[in-house]
């Protein structure tokens, strides 16, 4: 019985303490972002960077619907972007605005209440339902043949095709047709 080894904790051995570690760090690391976006760490006083960017004058609404396999939601895509005043309201009034971008067309996603637009600088404009305004991404040349251009953010890249439709591929890499896009 003298030959037997002693028996140690699975905390005691290596993979255990760097197991425990990881978890601590872990721990601490969604503790201290908790308080981050809570607003109890760091200046208080700092806002989000946004780029501010004038609505068009004026929004028209779809020709044909979407297809009937495919569902959008109501009400939200056929209305007017919010107007300047509500863009900006920490800016003065007396302020000279910056020179309002002209939209060329218009990107509907399927089941985003989200508008998008598209300037003739290329730039890809974002309009939440309560009327934040955003820059998103960009309009670029094709990467992939049978597109006219990509639709380009920071995080994805969807296919434009000739008739407008905007692809993205499924994790099993078939296409799948997620919105369209029409005139402003």
């Amino acid at each position: 019985m003298a030959d037997d080894p002693k028996q140690t904790s699975f905390w005691q051995t290596l993979p255990g303490i760097l197991t425990a570690v990881g978890g601590i760090i872990t721990a601490v690391s969604v503790l201290v972002a908790t308080l981050n976006h809570a607003g109890l760490l760091g200046d208080s006083t700092a806002k989000p960077r946004t780029e501010a960017v004038q609505p068009p004058a004026s929004h028209a609404t779809p020709a044909a619907a979407p297809s009937p396999t495919t569902t959008t939601t109501t009400g939200s895509n056929t209305a007017e972007p919010p107007a300047a005043a509500q863009l900006a309201p920490s800016a003065a009034r007396d302020e000279p605005q910056p020179a309002r971008p002209r939209y060329v067309m218009r990107a509907v996603f399927y089941g985003d209440p989200a508008n998008y637009f598209v300037t003739e600088n290329d730039d890809i404009v974002g309009v939440d339902p309560s009327g934040i305004m955003l820059s998103v991404g960009r309009r670029t040349p094709p990467t992939v043949i049978g597109f006219a251009w990509m639709y380009q953010t920071p995080y994805i890249t969807y296919g434009v095709d000739p008739q407008g439709r905007i692809w993205n591929r499924l994790p099993n890499g078939q296409p799948v047709q997620i919105g369209y896009i029409m005139s402003p």
